[in-house]
């Protein structure tokens, strides 16, 4: 447009704006629900604007239109994998708080039967193990809170989240954990979380089950995979001896099913009396929505 005074859709500018007279707009054609124009205004020198020029602001628009698009599909795998994981930590909240409460009730019944019978000492003995297993589920829930509030700041990489999390942990323990990383992949918003709960999840068992004074864990940037691993010192165990009963409880199963939902393998690792290892290994470069690229 030349002159826009001539044109009938015109009504003018508000004051003190500065004077227009040509003008080049393009959509911004999205795939998404965003809707946007891109205007070029008052060429130096008054000169014209050319079919060059509309062909540069269209290919502008084009590549903006693919930005806003990635944004939008980033949003949307984040919501995504948020409400994944609520979904997935009722599923495990029920799970382990049946479980609790199925144990709490056998002793209560215990006790109560213990001292009807006038058999304090037997009483006491359940009522200890009680106390330890409120002690362990009080671990468990501060635990697991530390790893929601981990997994729920944007912005962050992988391997600051990691950070963070091994120094909180390293707080509220006493096995000494070291961490080492090599590299900072960027992942998709769903990978990042399911590797940080197969971390979180790692370290629950070296302090639960373990009996380790050390553990380390470290993350490799390799030119074909990333790796993850947690080794401790502990008492390890025999992964084929243990029963359909005992997965859940170490929450194998689980570290399993989330490696594989984001492409990776799980791979276990312990042999009693030397501790365990946790393997890790996705693609890289990971699927990810800034991998995305369109030509023009």
């Amino acid at each position: 447009m030349s002159d826009l005074s001539k044109d009938p859709r015109s009504v003018g500018f508000p004051p003190n704006h500065p004077p227009m007279r040509s003008l080049l707009a393009v959509p911004v054609l999205c795939k998404s629900p965003f809707k946007g124009n891109l205007y070029l205004a008052e060429k130096a020198e008054g000169a014209p604007f050319t079919p060059e020029d509309e062909e540069s602001l269209i290919r502008f628009a084009t590549k903006a239109a693919i930005a806003i698009d990635n944004a939008h599909l980033h949003m949307r795998l984040n919501d995504l994998a948020v409400a994944e994981e609520r979904l997935r930590i009722a599923h495990e909240m029920h799970d382990g708080l049946a479980q609790v409460l199925a144990y709490v009730n056998t002793k209560a019944q215990a006790v109560k039967a213990f001292l009807g019978n006038g058999r304090t000492e037997e009483a006491t003995r359940q009522l200890d193990q009680l106390a330890a297993a409120a002690r362990e589920v009080y671990a468990d829930v501060r635990e697991s809170i530390i790893g929601l509030r981990s997994a729920a700041v944007p912005g962050r990489t992988v391997s600051d989240l990691l950070q963070d999390y091994v120094n909180t942990w390293q707080a509220h323990t006493a096995v000494q954990c070291s961490l080492r990383i090599d590299g900072d992949p960027r992942l998709t918003p769903n990978a990042q979380l399911q590797l940080l709960r197969i971390v979180q999840e790692s370290l629950a068992n070296v302090r639960k089950h373990a009996n380790a004074t050390v553990v380390s864990l470290s993350l490799e940037q390799a030119a074909s995979m990333l790796r993850v691993v947690i080794e401790d010192n502990g008492a390890g165990f025999k992964p084929g001896e243990l029963g359909r009963a005992e997965l859940p409880r170490f929450g194998l199963a689980t570290m399993r099913e989330r490696a594989e939902t984001i492409g990776g393998t799980f791979i276990l690792d312990s042999t009693l009396g030397s501790g365990t290892r946790v393997t890790i290994e996705l693609p890289s470069p990971p699927p990810s929505f800034e991998t995305l690229q369109e030509s023009p």
